[in-house]
This record gives C-alpha cells, sequence and structure tokens, in this order.
C-alpha cells in the first residue's frame, strides 16, 4: 500500500424514526420483526393511553385499612352499605382463619369481631332488605349461609345449598352451588333463607347438556343468566316458577373463569381460557386479540367492574425472562388488565398477584387482596 492509497470502508446510514404516539399499545399476534415501530409486542407498568408513554401503572395504590386487626391475612374484604333501620356503612373483612370482623368506614374505631360466622373458603357476601331491613348475606362453598343485619349476632341459615355465585333476581336469590353441579337453585319470593322446593317456595331447574355444570347467575336484562363451564343459558324468571324456562345461547371453545364474569354497563365481560369475552345478552364476541397470546390459563382469575373500568387479575406470559414483583416468589396471578369499556384502551400492570377485588363507592377506588394477605 503507497503513501497514497486508502482503506475505503462504507458507512451504513443511520435514520431517526419519529413516533408521534405510543396509543396504538401492543400487539402480541404478530412476529416482533414486523410490527410497525408504534406498537408493542409487550408493555407493563406503563401508561400509553393518552399517546404519550409513561412509567406508571394503570391503577394506583392506597392503604384503605391502616389498622388490621389479623395482621395482614385477609382473605375476603365487602363494603355493606345499610339504609334502613340506620344509614351506616360497615367495613368487613374475613380472615384466613375464618373469623369476619367489622367497623364502621370511616370510624377511627377497632375491627370488632362478629359472634356467630366461621369460614372455611373464600366467602362471597350481598346486601339485601330481608323483613324490612338491610342485611349482608354471606356465603361459601363449602360453609352454607350466614346472615348480619349490622347490629346482631350473625344468624346461621340451616337447609341451603352450598353457595358458589348467587344473584338477586326479581326478589328472589338465584345461585350455583357446590353440592348440586348440575342444577340453578332459587329463594323463595321475598325471602332468599328459604330454599324449600315446594311450589310455594323455591326450587332449581336442572341443566344438563354438553355446556357443562353452571359456575356463576347473573341478574341481567330482565333474565338470569347462566355462565357455565363451556357456555351460557338464559333462564326467563319472572312471575310463578312453574313458568321458569330455560335456553341455551353462547357455546364457548374454552373454558370459562366463574369469578371473572362482572356486569359492566350495558354488557358482560368474562375471561375463557381463550380469551377475554364481551357479551351483550345475544351475541358474544371476543376483544383485545392483539394480547390473547400473553394469557395463560388462569384458573384463579378475578374481575370486577367499576366506574366504566373492567379491571381483570389474571396469569400472563411476556416471555422477556424477567421476574416482576410478585414473580420472585409463587404466586396465583401476576398481572392486572384495567379496560375501559367506552373506548376499548387498556393497560397492564405486571408484578401484582391479586387474588379479590372490591369496589368502595365512599372513595371511588378498587381495593385488592393480595395472595399474602394484605390489602
Amino acid at each position: 500500500m503507497n503513501n497514497n492509497s486508502a482503506l475505503r470502508v462504507s458507512k451504513k446510514r443511520g435514520r431517526n424514526a419519529v413516533i408521534k404516539s405510543f396509543g396504538r399499545g401492543m400487539n402480541s399476534r404478530l412476529d416482533s420483526a414486523i410490527l410497525p415501530i408504534d406498537v408493542a409486542e409487550f408493555a407493563y407498568n406503563y401508561q400509553f393511553n393518552s399517546g404519550v408513554l409513561k412509567d406508571g401503572f394503570g391503577v394506583t395504590f392506597s392503604k384503605l385499612i391502616d389498622r388490621n386487626p389479623i395482621d395482614g391475612q385477609v382473605l375476603a374484604v365487602w363494603i355493606f352499605n345499610q339504609r334502613v333501620p340506620e344509614q351506616k356503612t360497615f367495613c368487613m373483612l374475613a380472615s384466613k382463619e375464618g373469623d369476619v370482623y367489622q367497623r364502621e368506614l370511616n370510624s377511627s374505631d377497632d375491627f370488632v369481631l362478629i359472634e356467630g360466622i366461621q369460614l372455611t373458603s373464600r366467602p362471597l357476601s350481598l346486601t339485601y332488605r330481608l323483613n324490612g331491613d338491610d342485611v349482608m348475606i354471606i356465603t361459601s362453598p363449602t360453609d352454607g349461609m350466614f346472615v348480619w343485619d349490622g347490629v346482631k349476632q350473625a344468624q346461621k341459615i340451616e337447609s341451603v345449598p352450598l353457595i358458589l355465585s348467587m344473584t338477586v333476581h326479581f326478589e328472589r336469590l338465584f345461585v350455583t352451588t357446590a353440592d348440586y353441579p348440575d342444577a340453578v337453585w332459587f329463594s323463595q319470593d321475598l325471602d332468599p333463607t328459604n330454599f324449600g322446593t315446594d311450589i310455594n317456595e323455591g326450587g332449581f331447574i336442572e341443566l344438563i347438556d354438553e355446556r357443562g355444570a353452571p359456575l356463576t347467575a347473573l341478574s341481567y336484562q330482565n333474565y338470569v343468566f347462566i355462565f357455565r363451564e363451556f357456555g351460557i343459558t338464559k333462564l326467563t324468571a319472572f312471575g310463578a316458577q312453574e313458568d321458569f324456562t330455560a335456553s341455551n345461547l353462547f357455546v364457548s371453545s374454552g373454558r370459562i373463569y366463574s369469578r371473572t364474569v362482572a356486569l359492566c354497563g350495558d354488557s358482560v365481560m368474562f375471561l375463557a381460557s381463550d380469551g377475554l369475552y364481551a357479551f351483550d345478552g345475544l351475541v358474544t364476541q371476543r376483544i383485545l386479540d392483539n394480547i390473547t397470546k400473553l394469557i395463560l390459563p388462569s384458573p384463579n382469575a378475578t374481575a370486577i367492574f367499576s366506574e366504566g373500568k373492567y379491571y381483570l387479575s389474571l396469569l400472563m406470559q411476556f416471555g422477556d425472562c424477567e421476574q416482576i414483583g410478585c414473580e420472585n416468589a409463587q404466586y396465583c396471578n401476576n398481572a392486572l388488565i384495567v379496560v375501559d369499556i367506552h373506548t376499548g384502551q387498556y393497560s397492564i400492570s405486571r408484578g401484582f398477584d391479586i387474588v379479590d377485588m372490591v369496589f368502595v363507592q365512599q372513595s371511588n377506588q378498587v381495593l385488592g387482596i393480595m395472595n399474602d394477605g394484605s390489602v
């Protein structure tokens, strides 16, 4: 090589890309190599609904229970809005040891043990006006039914099914049960504690076909919709019980997760093993298909609807070999999807093992109960 010679190296030209908006979110259906530059294969613990990428969660976390009487081992929480005979709002919580405690929501008093209740599994609750007074009905799949009126010791109700889910419909309680897995039971009119099978009391409707066992009962559009293992059945249930009828609607290719069924305004949303669905009383449509690939089988999934948003705690896989938050130990769920039902926009928070949720109307908050018993 002489002094006039030089080694010429070609330079690869760089290119600047301007991303004007991150609002297009995620797409896990397509290979990452062909995704547009403003679409992520997966994105979590960011907010991008406004089009601007911001560090943060789709929800905020705050502490409702400041003095927990059971050292953080909470199994479930309810809010009991009592209007009659007195107007009070109670915060109630169940411990993993099976006890139930209460105090007025905004009180500075300590929680007080409610006598007469002992639970061995995760409970359900609802408010019902029984004999003119508002009462809290508490049930579980292994313990039957308890009724608490806000004052006295809770009353154990005998001779009721072991309830998996319940809904009030035209003053009757409709339930799915653990001990009668092929039937939907209903109580006597105006008395949710009487499930006698006399024509003037309550009764049951058997559902035996390829849709599987009844899981969740939901009163919606003047009907009772029964979400089953692999489908949906509609009950026409008003007037005399001998006129009750059942008709089958949706058949699912995936297993429906019972605790994710939630009434969301004028539609119902639920998670199945093959994706997230919206149901309008007639048609069932799968939604958020762009992230379906990330959803794992989630038998412990749970959901709630509040203020226009569907909150869904479930299992997801992200394929990045990271361990975030709860993933550093054993967990039931590891992600929270929050869907705005009006806009269709969503956010994903990762690393939170939420096993139950409750809406606190007084503070306009969704309260999450973690798998480790913290609130």
